[in-house]
């Protein structure tokens, strides 16, 4: 039921502290979790997720981020055309 909660779970358990999960496609998305997770988790676009694996081939990388939170509806989406 929610099918982002065995990677959180997995990646805590092999000692990530956070995760970070990108969409296989341009678009963001929402996974879902069972619970309030220990760890930050936050998902991102899958362009932002191609620009950052490729940054991650360099040798070094020096890094910054800035997180926003916000309170977005939820929605079931049941099909699509």
């Amino acid at each position: 039921m929610f099918p982002f909660q065995s990677k959180v779970e997995n990646v805590f358990a092999d000692g990530a502290v956070g995760l970070v999960v990108y969409n296989n496609t341009p678009c963001i998305f929402q996974g879902a979790l069972a619970g309030e997770s220990k760890f930050p988790v936050i998902s991102i676009p899958g362009v932002d997720g191609e620009a950052i694996k490729q940054l991650l081939a360099k040798p070094e990388v020096q890094v910054s981020s800035t997180l926003t939170l916000e309170k977005r509806p939820s929605q079931n989406v049941i099909s699509e055309k």
